[in-house]
């Protein structure tokens, strides 16, 4: 009996909620801060009632209790059982804090209208004036093969030759799920005017385009070529065609600036934003993003 109290005893030292009371004849155990019993002995019989806070305690105690009684298989038995019951319960109480925690990071990365956080065409950050990221591209910053490895393979890189004489590159992406839309997406690649001029010497075909401009697609080898020049403009081609003006001014606010393109289209510039945006009433939407430095160089030709 008095190894059982230094047993008892020792294990108070351990756990400040532990009040232990045995006197001959009839002994109780109490595990618990609120003063309930967890276990009883009458006449050397010992009766589990209350659970207490501290598991490892109650299990201890509980095979002590069964020991005084002379149970020793049954004592080993039941430790094995009930550990291991404990570790399911702890396992299941790890995953379901793991899921809640996977919930509470989705929840605080998207938006008010259950889109994820920046990509929808109204979530624009601003680094710098020559820096600007949307769908997670850092114009002037991120390279077509980061672009590629982010998007996927892409359908093409065309030349273009203005009627002004000018040269642009463009990427397109194809159409690809960003936010709640299926877009197109068309990168304009950073080269000088004499390295397109060059290019137009490793190309498969040429084309003139409706509007009047010279259309030139590289071949393969040299459209693997450009993956390490950056992105200086990106266009934004949604499928849904019924983003309106009260759509627009919800999610943009109003425009520095619009004019008037043709009886269905109106062009309205957000140029501290970025963006400007093509509205066809009849159409598609376009939008054209661009470092707000960009924006004042085309001011300035202008």
């Amino acid at each position: 009996m008095s190894l059982i109290r230094s047993l008892f005893n020792g294990l108070n030292i351990f756990n400040n909620c532990a009040n232990f009371n045995i006197t001959e004849g009839k002994s109780f155990i109490n595990f618990s801060n609120s003063g309930s019993p967890d276990f009883l002995s009458v006449d050397g019989e010992f009766y589990a009632t209350a659970v207490c806070h501290h598991r490892v305690l109650s299990e201890l105690a509980r095979v002590f209790s069964v020991i005084l009684t002379g149970n020793w298989n049954t004592a080993i038995v039941d430790v094995l059982f009930r550990t291991l019951k404990n570790l399911m319960k702890l396992a299941f109480q790890i995953i379901l804090g793991v899921c809640l925690l996977a919930f509470v990071l989705f929840y605080f990365t998207i938006d008010q209208n259950g889109e994820t956080a920046s990509e929808m065409p109204w979530q624009i950050t601003l680094h710098d004036q020559d820096h600007l990221e949307v769908f997670g591209i850092v114009l002037n910053q991120t390279t077509l093969q980061q672009a590629r490895e982010q998007f996927g393979q892409l359908e093409g890189i065309a030349l273009y030759q203005s009627e002004q004489g000018l040269y642009n590159l463009e990427a397109y992406f194809g159409k690809l799920a960003i936010g709640r839309f299926n877009a197109r997406l068309i990168a304009n690649l950073e080269a000088s005017q004499d390295e397109l001029e060059a290019l137009t010497l490793h190309t498969v075909k040429r084309v003139k385009t409706e509007e009047g401009s010279v259309r030139w697609t590289l071949n393969a080898d040299k459209q693997q070529e450009q993956g390490l020049r950056k992105i200086r403009t990106l266009s934004y081609i949604p499928d849904y065609s019924d983003l309106d003006a009260d759509f627009m001014r919800q999610h943009f606010g109003e425009p520095d600036s619009f004019s008037i393109v043709n009886d269905t289209t109106q062009l309205w510039v957000y140029p501290q934003r970025g963006v400007r945006i093509l509205i066809d009433t009849q159409g598609k939407e376009l939008f054209e993003y661009m470092a707000p430095s960009r924006f004042k160089r085309l001011e300035e030709n202008n």
